[in-house]
C-alpha cells in the first residue's frame, strides 16, 4: 500500500516511539483485542466550537497503523475501537491516551 510522505514519516516515528516505550522484548499481541484511543486537541484561541476539527476515523487509522507489528501482528485484530477527541487541558495538549483490553 502507497502511504504519503508525510503519513510515512509519521507511522515510522510513532512505531519507533511505542518501541521504546515497551521495550524490545515485548511480544506483539496475537489475540483480538478493545482499543480505546482519546486524542487532546490544543483549542484555538478563537473558536466557537465545542470539539475539535478532524476526523476520528483518520486520527485513529494512523494510530492504528503504527502500532501494526509492535503492539499487535496486525490492526485487524481489533474488535472493538473506542475512539474519541477532545480540547485538551493545559498541559496535556498533543497527547495521545491509548488502552489495549483483551
Amino acid at each position: 500500500m502507497y502511504y504519503p510522505k508525510t503519513y510515512e514519516a509519521f507511522r515510522k516515528l510513532a512505531h519507533g516511539i511505542v518501541r521504546r516505550i515497551i521495550g524490545p522484548k515485548f511480544q506483539a499481541v496475537t489475540a483480538a483485542m478493545i482499543l480505546e484511543i482519546t486524542f487532546l486537541k490544543e483549542r484555538p484561541k478563537k473558536t466557537d466550537r465545542d470539539y475539535p476539527r478532524g476526523d476520528v476515523d483518520n486520527y485513529s487509522k494512523a494510530i492504528m497503523d503504527s502500532l501494526n507489528e509492535v503492539a499487535w501482528l496486525d490492526d485487524d485484530q481489533i474488535t472493538t475501537l473506542i475512539a474519541r477527541k477532545r480540547w485538551a487541558k493545559p498541559g496535556e495538549e498533543g497527547r495521545i491516551i491509548t488502552t489495549l483490553k483483551p
